[in-house]
C-alpha cells in the first residue's frame, strides 16, 4: 500500500525541487528529503531557504552543473594523471566557485548569514591561471614550457624538410607519380607512385590502391628523417605527460579545498532550488512551534493553480477544535482537497520548506498518518472497506499525542450502521490517545457526534444550491449536507431516476436533522512560544590554545592556535589554514581534556605547527644547528 508521503503527494513536491537543481548531488538530496522532528533543524532550513529566496529577489546565482567532477576527484585521490579535458573541467569549477564567492559578497546586505558561506569557498586563481596558460582546448599548449615549445618547433621544421624533399622528387619526375602532391598514410608522408616505376624509387611501400596500380611509397631519403621525427614525438609526449602530471599534482594538493567547494556549491544549489519553488508558489516560511496549534490563513494546495485555487482558512488544536474537525458536505465539493492541503503543508513545514499561505503555524508532529482513497487491491485481495481497516490498524499502532491523523470518508464501504459505529469508535479512540484529527464523512450521526463531543468541531464545504456548483470554501462550525440528488442532477442523471430517488428518500429515509451552526471565528495566530524565564546571562567563554571550537561562518570545527587579543580576535586553525576570527563568532566544541591524552603535558605543536618548524625546534633544542630557521609569521593567517 502507498505510504503517507505518496498519498499526500509529498513526493511530487520533492520532484519539483529536484527539477530546479543543477547538480546531481542536490537533485538526489531533494528526492531523499523527509520531514524532520528536530525544531532547530526545521527552523534553520526554513531560515536558509528564506535567505536564498531574498537573494533570488535581487539576482540569480551563478550555479552550473558539476558533471564529471564525481569521477575527477576520486582520480586525484588515486594519484592519476588527468587529461586536459578533466583539468579544464576543474578550472571551470574553480571559476564558478569564484563567481559564487563574488555573488555571495554582493548579497551580504540582504542575507548576511547565507552570504557568509563565501568564506568556505576557495577560488584558487593561481591554479586556474596555470591551466589556462598550459591548455588550449583539449591540448597542451606550446606556451606550457620552453622545452615543449622547442620540441614542437623542431617537429614543424623537420616536417617541412620532409615535405620539401618529397615535393622536389615530384617535380623532378612527374611522370612516375599518379598525382602531383604529397599525401599521408597513418603518420607517414608518402608519394602516389605508379606501380611500373617501383624500381626507380627506393623506399618502403606503406599502402596500395584497390586496383594495385598505385603504390603509396615512403622514399628511403625521408626514412631517416621519420626516425628522427619519431624520437622527437616521444620527447613531446614525455614533456606533455610531465606537464599534465604537475598540474594534476597541484590540484591533488588542494583536494580538501576542492571537496569543500563541491559540498558548498551542492548545498547552495539545493537551497536555491527550494527557494525557487517557494517563490513560484508565493510561499512563506512556516512557524513550527511546541504545542498543539495548527493555524492556516489563505492556505493553498501547492499542486493546484494559484489563480483558481480557493484559499483555505483552518485551525485545529485550540478551542473549540482542540481535538478534531469533521468536514462534511457534497461530493466533488473539495473535502478531500482540504484534507490533503492540511496534510501536505504539515509535511512541507516539517521539512523546513516554505508553504503557500498568508499565515501558517504548525505544531511539532512526529507523524502525519492518513487513510485516503479506496485502497482497493486485487493483488492483496483488499476491498474498499478492508483496505480502510488495514489502514486503521496501522494508524492505531503508530499514533501518539504528537500525531495528526487524516481520515477520508471515515466508515465508508460497508453497512451504514456498522460503518457509522466503527467511525465513531475510531474518533473516540484517537481522541483518547491525544491525537489531532481531521476527517471527512457523510454520516449524519458523525455530524451530531462532532457537535456534542468535547474538542470536536463540524465544518462543511460550501455549495450553491441555485447553480448546483461547489464553492470549495471551508466553513467552520457548520455541518453540511451531501446534496447527492443535486449533484446527480448536475451530472446529467435521468430525471425519472432522480424523481424516484427523491420519493424513496422522502417516504422511507427521511434526512437526519443537522446540528445547528455554531458561530466560529478563526482565532488569531498563536504567539510564538517563549521560555518561561529568561536565562541568566552566562560569563563569556575564554578560548584557550588547543581546544576545539565551532566556526559559524565556515560551518566547521577548528583548533584554537592563539588566544583572543585586545580586539577579541582568536586565531583558529581549520584544516591546513589559520583564520583570525572574532570570538563572538565561535562556540566551544571540545575541551583540551576531551581531545588529548594527558592534556597538560601534550605537545600542541603537533597540531598547530608545521612539520618543518617542529623538526627545526627539535634539533635546536639539542644543539646549535647552523642555518636552522623557525618561521613565525602572520602572513598565513586569514581574516574572517
Amino acid at each position: 500500500m502507498k505510504d503517507e508521503l505518496e498519498l499526500l503527494e509529498y513526493t511530487a513536491i520533492l520532484q519539483k525541487i529536484a527539477d530546479a537543481t543543477h547538480t546531481t548531488a542536490a537533485r538526489q538530496r531533494a528526492l531523499a528529503l523527509r520531514p524532520l522532528h528536530d525544531l532547530n533543524r526545521i527552523r534553520l532550513r526554513a531560515k536558509q531557504i528564506a535567505d536564498a529566496a531574498a537573494m533570488l529577489e535581487q539576482s540569480s546565482p551563478p550555479l552550473t552543473s558539476l558533471a564529471g567532477l564525481e569521477d575527477t576527484l576520486p582520480r586525484l585521490e588515486l594519484g592519476d594523471i588527468l587529461p586536459p579535458k578533466a583539468l579544464n573541467a576543474l578550472a571551470s569549477f574553480l571559476t564558478s566557485c569564484r563567481r559564487m564567492q563574488l555573488y555571495l559578497q554582493r548579497m551580504k546586505e540582504c542575507a548576511p548569514e547565507l552570504a557568509a558561506w563565501q568564506a568556505s569557498l576557495e577560488g584558487l586563481p593561481e591554479l586556474v591561471d596555470e591551466v589556462e596558460r598550459c591548455i588550449r582546448g583539449e591540448q597542451v599548449d606550446d606556451r606550457a614550457t620552453s622545452a615543449l615549445r622547442a620540441i614542437r618547433r623542431q617537429l614543424d621544421a623537420l616536417n617541412e624538410r620532409m615535405r620539401g624533399k618529397l615535393e622536389s622528387l615530384l617535380r623532378a619526375h612527374p611522370g612516375w607519380f599518379m598525382e602531383s602532391y604529397v599525401t599521408q598514410r597513418g603518420d607517414r608522408l608518402v608519394l602516389p607512385l605508379k606501380k611500373e616505376y617501383r624500381k626507380n624509387v627506393p623506399g618502403t611501400v606503406v599502402d596500395a590502391s584497390a586496383s594495385g596500380s598505385t603504390l603509396f611509397l615512403e622514399p628511403a631519403s625521408v626514412s631517416t628523417m621519420r626516425d628522427e621525427m619519431s624520437l622527437l614525438e616521444i620527447q613531446e609526449q614525455n614533456e606533455v605527460q610531465r606537464i599534465l602530471a604537475e598540474l594534476s599534482e597541484a590540484f591533488a594538493a588542494h583536494l580538501p579545498a576542492l571537496r569543500q567547494n563541491r559540498q558548498v556549491i551542492e548545498e547552495l544549489d539545493f537551497l536555491f532550488a527550494c527557494a525557487s519553488l517557494a517563490r513560484s508558489m508565493r510561499a512563506i516560511p512556516p512557524r513550527v512551534e511546541d504545542g498543539r496549534a495548527l493555524h492556516l490563513v489563505g492556505a493553498r494546495h501547492p499542486l493546484l493553480p494559484a489563480k483558481t485555487c480557493v484559499p483555505l482558512d483552518f485551525f485545529l488544536g485550540c478551542a473549540p477544535a482542540e481535538v478534531g474537525v469533521i468536514i462534511t458536505g457534497p461530493n466533488t465539493g473539495g473535502k478531500t482537497v482540504a484534507l490533503k492541503t492540511v496534510g501536505l503543508l504539515c509535511l512541507m513545514a516539517h521539512t523546513g520548506l516554505h508553504v503557500p499561505a498568508k499565515e501558517a503555524v504548525f505544531p511539532l508532529l512526529d507523524h502525519v498518518l492518513c487513510d485516503l482513497g479506496d485502497g482497493q487491491s486485487i493483488e492483496q485481495s483488499l476491498s474498499t472497506f478492508s483496505s480502510h481497516v488495514v489502514r486503521w490498524v496501522d494508524i492505531l499502532s503508530r499514533v501518539t499525542p504528537d500525531t495528526l491523523v487524516l481520515c477520508d470518508e471515515l466508515g465508508a464501504g460497508t453497512d451504514p450502521r456498522e460503518g457509522m459505529g466503527l467511525a465513531t469508535a475510531m474518533l473516540e479512540t484517537l481522541a483518547a490517545r491525544g491525537a489531532l484529527i481531521l476527517a471527512t464523512t457523510h454520516y449524519p450521526e458523525i455530524k451530531v457526534f462532532a457537535d456534542t463531543a468535547w474538542g470536536f468541531l463540524n465544518a462543511s464545504m460550501a455549495f450553491d444550491p441555485d447553480t448546483l456548483r461547489p464553492l470549495y470554501r471551508l466553513e467552520l462550525g457548520r455541518a453540511g449536507r451531501s446534496c447527492a440528488l443535486l449533484i446527480a442532477k448536475r451530472l446529467g442523471l435521468d430525471d425519472q431516476v432522480l424523481a424516484r430517488a427523491a420519493q424513496v428518500c422522502g417516504s422511507d429515509a427521511p434526512a437526519a436533522e443537522l446540528p445547528a451552526p455554531r458561530a466560529v471565528v478563526l482565532p488569531d495566530a498563536p504567539k510564538p512560544f517563549a521560555p518561561a524565564e529568561a536565562p541568566e546571562k552566562k560569563p563569556r567563554h575564554i578560548f584557550t590554545v588547543g581546544e576545539s571550537v565551532y566556526v559559524h561562518q565556515l560551518h566547521r570545527t577548528g583548533i584554537v592556535a592563539q588566544e583572543a587579543n585586545a580586539k577579541g580576535e582568536v586565531v583558529v586553525k581549520v584544516a591546513d589554514r589559520k583564520y583570525s576570527i572574532n570570538q563572538k563568532r565561535l562556540s566551544p566544541h571540545l575541551s583540551k581534556e576531551e581531545l588529548y591524552p594527558d592534556a597538560e603535558n601534550y605537545d600542541l605543536d603537533i597540531v598547530l605547527d608545521t612539520v618543518e618548524n617542529r623538526k627545526a625546534k627539535h634539533k635546536m633544542a639539542k644543539r646549535h644547528v647552523e642555518g636552522a630557521v623557525v618561521t613565525v609569521t602572520d602572513d598565513d593567517v586569514h581574516k574572517l
